[in-house]
């Protein structure tokens, strides 16, 4: 007599997740439906309802991923997922996401109704791009008062002693200094900037005017004012123009600041 045994499979193997990259890098402002990473796992269970998995975010452990970040709940693909307006941003926001997940067999509880999960994390860490510019202070925290006499000592100076060469490299530096920061990623080519003078008037006496200052990076973070000669007979009330860009991008910032060069008295005996 030959009995047949028929083998009833029942849920009793966990969810085992394959190999993956427990962090992975993507830039920020990534558009939506940007793939960050397929999350591959398996299940020893021999009948369909049992071995067939469904992959979650497990939002409640961080809700705001659910602003960035989905995964297809049948192939385990995560991406980005934008539900508002805003973006993926490491300046303004995170630079980093820890995303938790929950792997699920027999999802909708089927046969003997029951179901093994199975955890994951992932870190996405965002990396920077040039996408913000350089601040400059308002106006009223740009404003120098300076001698027509600056520079005049110094000038003569160099010409006694035969390095007039030097007299532009080493005119004097005006203070304040002018501090524009970047929010880019510190130490790089985004958040390094560079100054310079846009234009520069008189504005209470019509005579022409030269190249009276120069701009000076200090470390691509600061900018100074320097004096590019001698300002003798060039007094009088300026507005001056100053931009500033981030290393990496063309647009430029423009700010305009006033400069107020002071008359020096003249003696009856000076020509």
């Amino acid at each position: 007599m030959q009995v047949a045994i028929e083998i009833v499979d029942t849920n009793n193997k966990v969810p085992e997740l394959g190999e993956f990259a427990a962090e992975v890098e993507i830039y920020e402002n990534a558009p939506h439906g940007t793939a960050v990473l397929l999350l591959e796992a398996s299940d020893l269970d021999r009948d369909e309802i049992y071995h067939r998995l469904n992959y979650a975010i497990n939002y409640a452990q961080n809700p705001r991923l659910e602003a960035f970040f989905a995964v297809d709940p049948d192939s385990g693909l995560v991406f980005v997922h934008y539900t508002s307006a805003e973006v993926l941003d490491r300046d303004r926001g995170e630079d980093t996401h820890r995303i938790f997940f929950t792997i699920t067999d027999n999802f909708l509880r089927e046969g003997d109704g029951n179901r093994n999960p199975t955890e994951a994390q992932l870190l996405v860490r965002l990396l920077d791009e040039n996408d913000n510019a350089p601040e400059l202070p308002p106006r009223g925290e740009l404003a120098w008062t300076v001698s027509e006499s600056l520079q005049q000592t110094l000038a003569n100076l160099l010409v006694l002693t035969k390095l007039s060469v030097y007299t532009r490299a080493q005119g004097e530096r005006l203070q304040p200094d002018i501090y524009a920061p970047d929010i880019d990623e510190p130490d790089t080519d985004n958040s390094r900037v560079g100054y310079g003078i846009e234009a520069l008037t008189l504005l209470d006496r019509d005579v022409p005017v030269p190249e009276l200052f120069v701009m000076v990076d200090i470390d691509n973070k600061t900018g100074e004012l320097e004096t590019a000669m001698a300002l003798r007979g060039y007094w009088g009330s300026y507005d001056i123009h100053i931009w500033v860009r981030a290393v990496g991008l063309a647009a430029r910032s423009l700010r305009r600041a006033s400069l107020e060069a002071t008359r020096v008295a003249r003696s009856s005996s000076t020509v």
